[in-house]
């Protein structure tokens, strides 16, 4: 999450990390990543972290609400179900 110019990463331990780097340092070491998609100009969430969804909004397993821009929904939706039903 991009916020007053700092980054906050929110890990699974519940833990949070800030740093000052700018957001689009952190958007391009993990654009290439496959489990990672940015859903609104603020915010890249990690597949595996996400509980549910609807067109506007991600709801994180740690219960977080996260929006998600008009634009990104339909390539949200396309993406989660093309990760979540990748054969192994």
């Amino acid at each position: 999450e991009a916020q007053n110019k700092r980054v906050t990463f929110r890990l699974i331990t519940g833990q949070t990390v800030e740093s000052v780097a700018p957001f689009y340092f952190f958007e391009k070491q993990l654009s290439g990543h496959p489990a990672f998609f940015k859903c609104h100009r603020s915010y890249i969430v990690r597949i595996q972290a996400v509980d549910y969804f609807t067109s506007s909004e991600i709801v994180t397993k740690s219960g977080r609400h996260i929006p998600v821009a008009r634009s990104m929904g339909k390539n949200f939706k396309a993406f989660y179900f093309s990760h979540m039903f990748k054969e192994v």
